[in-house]
């Protein structure tokens, strides 16, 4: 039966083999043969046919041993090499696939088996092992805008040498979602209440914010903790009071790995992000946060965003424009002097006369200070006009002592 050529089967074809002669030799039927091998009849009455003209090899495709027609050409393969060895040597696969569509123009690239092929075969890919670790999965929350983990990254986003920005940002816990991000100079209350305005003017009102218990959220200093308890008064960070007065639950993390959605999220930032921000040549901060808004973030939620457990969308209607500013705001309180001035902000603001309001001298009032840097001064629900106070004339001769060695002068000015 053989052709007199070397036939390498495999043990599946060997028992289809081992069926079609019993059918050759009269001993079945191709119907029940092919009932057997789990074929249809029309195939097993096709491969009966070639195995009688051709014997064993006809049970082999004829394209075995031949280069696949979808196998990507050389050309195509070397500039995969060249690309990722110039420009993306750092990229994890999906990041490359995706910059080979967007960037270079490639209206299909290949797989990201494809590349992990192409590159190992390069000696540019080596397989990337990570120890395993064990931990406890916290379930996401099932509504979209019922839970925001928010934090900070710190790192030299620019690149090495250039300085540290806080990326500040927050991620929705039931889509893995980023509502917004900023980079700002530091991680601050001002970063922190940016944020806020941001997600409420885009998406509502957050039913909770989860964070870390750094100070623009706790009150961390025991002595400040201790004035405010004597005055009978909760101890509160201006953030604290912020969501207070927005309704927002704030629920503490106890350690960075239990607010883990948004560890991972500043770890794919670091590893996408800053290389686009590199590739892009983007050397400040103003065009480094003009891209994560108009580019990175869209492209981001496209590809990561998760459905949610339910279709319920959990974010409050945001308050007026002029609710939400007296909102977002640094409060505290002055007390007036006799001359109706105060000090704030290592000046001093007088506070002119109001037409219903009767004189406040030695009264305490509300200070504001607006997100715009707006220094405003209130009595109850009562705006105050204020301007900064003329500067005190200098006293027209200063006496001091100068000690010397031979003796106390007196200097005039």
């Amino acid at each position: 039966m053989g052709s007199g050529q070397e036939v390498r089967l495999t043990v599946r074809q060997h028992q289809r083999l081992g069926l079609i002669e019993e059918v050759l030799a009269g001993k079945r039927t191709q119907v029940s043969a092919a009932q057997a091998a789990r074929l249809s009849a029309r195939w097993m009455k096709v491969l009966v046919k070639r195995v009688r003209e051709r014997g064993e090899a006809g049970l082999i495709h004829g394209n075995c041993g031949r280069p696949s027609n979808r196998k990507l050409k050389a050309k195509t393969r070397g500039e995969i090499v060249r690309l990722y060895g110039k420009k993306y040597e750092d990229f994890n696969l999906n990041h490359f696939q995706e910059m080979l569509k967007e960037r270079e123009g490639w209206e299909k690239p290949p797989s990201r088996e494809s590349l992990r092929g192409i590159l190992k075969e390069a000696g540019l890919w080596t397989r990337q092992r990570r120890v395993p670790k064990h931990r406890l999965k916290r379930p996401r929350r099932e509504c979209e805008g019922e839970l925001m983990q928010v934090d900070a990254s710190i790192h030299e986003w620019l690149g090495e040498g250039t300085g540290y920005l806080a990326l500040v940002g927050g991620i929705d816990d039931a889509t893995g979602d980023v509502p917004y991000a900023e980079f700002f100079e530091q991680e601050t209350t001002e970063a922190y209440m940016t944020l806020l305005k941001r997600v409420i003017e885009r998406r509502g009102v957050p039913g909770a914010l989860y964070s870390d218990r750094d100070s623009v959220f706790k009150v961390n200093d025991e002595k400040e903790r201790e004035r405010a308890l004597d005055r009978g008064q909760r101890p509160q960070t201006q953030f604290g009071r912020i969501l207070k007065d927005l309704g927002i639950e704030w629920i503490e993390a106890g350690s960075p790995q239990a607010k883990g959605r948004i560890e991972r999220l500043w770890g794919t930032f670091q590893d996408r992000l800053q290389k686009e921000l590199a590739l892009q040549e983007i050397r400040t901060r103003e065009m480094a946060n003009e891209y994560l808004q108009k580019v990175f973030l869209p492209r981001f939620n496209r590809h990561f965003r998760k459905v949610p457990a339910r279709r319920d969308v959990l974010y409050r209607e945001r308050p007026l424009a002029k609710d939400l500013a007296r909102i977002l705001c640094w409060r505290t309180e002055r007390k007036l002097g006799g001359d109706h001035t105060m000090r704030y902000g290592g000046r001093t603001w007088q506070v002119l006369p109001h037409t219903r309001i009767r004189a406040l001298r030695g009264k305490r009032v509300e200070v504001r200070k607006t997100l715009s840097g707006q220094i405003q001064a209130w009595w109850g629900s009562w705006r105050l006009a204020i301007r900064p106070a003329a500067a005190e004339p200098l006293p027209a001769k200063i006496v001091t002592r100068v000690h010397t060695t031979r003796s106390i002068v007196r200097a005039y000015r």
